[in-house]
């Protein structure tokens, strides 16, 4: 049995890849579509074991900006392209849960527990914004060398905020 799931996943990520392809990758910091990258924000902070990083280290991670709602920002999905020649420039990786603006609609679950907007979690409309709000949970995961609020239930992490 064919497993459509996986193939319509793979679909659409390649789909919004083609969209964002008209974008200057590098001036977007999103992954082009055969571009190597080295390790990702979170395998850096497992290798410097949890230390939190500077504020000048932090600040060019900062950097983003796309036409579509990515809906996934993680340190898994932010990545160093080479870590030896350019020293903490990054690229937005994976787009399968990527969403055009016209797309979304009020209700939907996206974004990873720990990482939503308070907008989402309330069921309340939203924008663009969430996932700058994403963008902020991650930088704060770098300062802080660990989760701001809690990725294992979306009360406690309400909660807190």
């Amino acid at each position: 049995m064919k497993d459509t799931g996986s193939a319509q996943d793979a679909e659409h990520e390649v789909t919004m890849l083609k969209v964002i392809s008209d974008l200057d990758a590098d001036l977007n910091n999103v992954v082009k579509f055969h571009e190597r990258v080295d390790m990702s924000l979170y395998d850096l902070l497992e290798q410097r074991e949890w230390e939190h990083h500077p504020l000048h280290e932090i600040r060019p991670v900062a950097k983003q900006g796309l036409g579509v709602l990515h809906t996934d920002i993680k340190p898994d999905n932010i990545m160093f392209v080479n870590m030896k020649d350019q020293p903490l420039r990054v690229k937005l990786i994976d787009f399968g849960l990527a969403k055009m603006a016209s797309q979304v609609e009020l209700g939907m679950e996206i974004q990873p527990c720990g990482y939503r907007a308070p907008e989402i979690c309330l069921g309340l409309p939203f924008s663009k914004a969430v996932d700058v709000w994403g963008v902020g949970c991650v930088l704060a995961f770098l300062y802080l060398a660990q989760n701001l609020f809690s990725f294992k239930c979306e009360y406690q992490m309400v909660f807190i905020i």
